[in-house]
């Protein structure tokens, strides 16, 4: 009986070894799983913060036509009143541009005569050098 009991110790032991290897590995498990998840979670900052520039980007490309058209509609409304050709109004309108009424005109100061392809530098207030 002696004999068995010595083998059931015996056998107690190796499971108390494995136990105890079984817990380390679960601890190692827990501490990569720990720093897994905190790069994950900084990985999804520089996303979300990727994912926001890409947002504004693309607001910002679908506010340029209609900058563009109003752009289009003030040059018109200057050579209007002006007499002076533009660069924008020799190449003519852009495909898809609207069809919207011009501006009123803007007070510009007069200019020598003659067609030109800009504005001279009274109009725009500043000198070429």
């Amino acid at each position: 009986m002696s004999e068995r009991l010595d083998e059931t110790n015996e056998r107690l032991g190796e499971l108390r070894e494995r136990v105890d290897e079984t817990n380390e590995r679960l601890t190692e498990l827990r501490d990569r799983q720990t720093a897994t998840e905190v790069r994950l979670a900084t990985e999804m900052v520089g996303v979300a913060g990727a994912v926001r520039e890409v947002r504004d980007l693309l607001r910002e490309d679908r506010a340029l036509p209609g900058r563009v058209d109003d752009h289009e509609r003030r040059i018109s409304a200057i050579e209007g009143q002006t007499g002076y050709a533009t660069a924008a109004s020799l190449i003519g309108p852009r495909r898809g541009a609207s069809s919207r009424p011009l501006l009123p005109a803007v007070d510009a100061p007069a200019c020598p005569q003659g067609p030109r392809l800009q504005l001279c530098e009274e109009q725009l207030g500043v000198g070429v050098r």
